[in-house]
């Protein structure tokens, strides 16, 4: 696990438990090699979608709801871009319906 460092000065109760639970996220997915830790931090800082994905994992886990994970860093300050994000996915999503396909057409 990596680093991860809040500094929570006046937090208290269940605000304070949902922080430390989002930061906990943030510090498994940061690897403790260096040079893996800055390729990581590369993602997170150019792709939206890695940034959408990696906050609302954070917030979903931290706070228990789902719900909130998903809408949390589209207004959360990340400065995220809805279209941007389906770009990103858009490959994503269209490799994984070939794959299926592919799979159903050797099958059937």
């Amino acid at each position: 696990m990596g680093t991860s460092l809040a500094r929570p000065g006046g937090l208290t109760g269940a605000t304070l438990r949902e922080t430390v639970r989002h930061e906990t996220v943030h510090s498994v997915l940061t690897p403790r090699n260096p040079a893996l830790a800055a390729r990581t931090f590369g993602a997170y800082e150019k792709s939206h979608l890695w940034r959408y994905a990696e906050e609302a994992l954070a917030e979903g886990y931290g706070t228990g709801s789902v719900a909130h994970g998903l809408t949390f860093p589209l207004r959360g300050g990340y400065g995220l871009s809805p279209a941007r994000i389906i770009a990103e996915s858009t490959p994503i999503v269209g490799a994984g319906g070939a794959a299926g396909y592919g799979v159903y057409e050797v099958h059937k």
